[in-house]
């Protein structure tokens, strides 16, 4: 027969045991949840990028009406102008990025209508693939406008805005980002600190946007100009690999 305070050690180890493993399960639990949620996220986002490509094709066929019914009434000054006018408002739809940078940038648009803040669109392209890679795109644009955002709340303005900007000159990607903000907050002087209550969670973006840009021997500015804030990002583009290999030599 064991003896009691055997007995007793051996209860308090397994009751640790089992404290140990409850602890272990429930984190790994919360980390798949954490990844269903993102892979719900971005299904999400999938599907909201596809109803916006029918609704793309949609307009497009409908210019196409307008501009045959322009040939066939031969008054087409009014309708030349109106097509005009549609036709800027369709390109505005159209970065040249790929299918997830353009459904992060409808869902970051979508985020700021339901908020109320004005989203301006000046992004006229995006590297080409293998220049910069998507991860770092995405990362970088998707960190800027989050982080444009969150200021937008707390600027307490009226009219809150985001203005995007994005252009390529001579392989450089010029990448800037403005948005109002609360006069009385000093980004720059609290190292770029998060807002939210839940800063455990939130506060990464600016390491990530200085990471990425530094990867890419680029520089980053940050202008604070009172009622609104500017953050310019430029990257020195890589040359596009080739696709498939190059035939030998005879």
């Amino acid at each position: 027969m064991y003896s009691s305070s055997t007995l007793l050690t051996v209860l308090i180890f397994l009751i640790i045991v089992n404290i140990i493993a409850i602890v272990a399960l429930y984190r790994v639990n919360r980390k798949r949840k954490k990844q269903n949620e993102k892979l719900i996220a971005g299904w999400q986002k999938q599907n909201d990028y596809m109803d916006h490509n029918v609704e793309f094709c949609s307009r497009a066929g409908e210019i196409t009406q307008q501009v045959r019914r322009a040939i066939e009434s031969y008054d087409t000054q009014q309708m030349e102008q109106d097509c005009l006018d549609e036709c800027n408002v369709l390109l505005s739809f159209i970065h040249g990025g790929s299918s997830a940078q353009e459904a992060l940038i409808l869902d970051k648009k979508s985020r700021c209508e339901t908020l109320g803040i004005r989203f301006i669109d000046e992004i006229r392209v995006l590297p080409a693939d293998g220049t910069i890679q998507e991860i770092d795109i995405i990362s970088l644009l998707g960190n800027l406008l989050d982080n444009a955002i969150e200021a937008c709340q707390a600027s307490g303005s009226s009219d809150p805005y985001i203005r995007a900007e994005s252009t390529i000159k001579k392989k450089v990607w010029q990448l800037t980002v403005s948005n109002s903000k609360d006069p009385e907050l000093s980004p720059k002087k609290t190292g770029m600190a998060t807002t939210k209550k839940d800063a455990r969670d939130h506060g990464l973006g600016i390491g990530i946007i200085r990471s990425i840009v530094s990867k890419y021997n680029g520089t980053l500015k940050m202008n604070d100009c009172g009622d609104h804030f500017e953050i310019e990002a430029l990257l020195f583009t890589r040359k596009a690999r080739r696709r498939g290999k190059q035939k030998p030599s005879q």
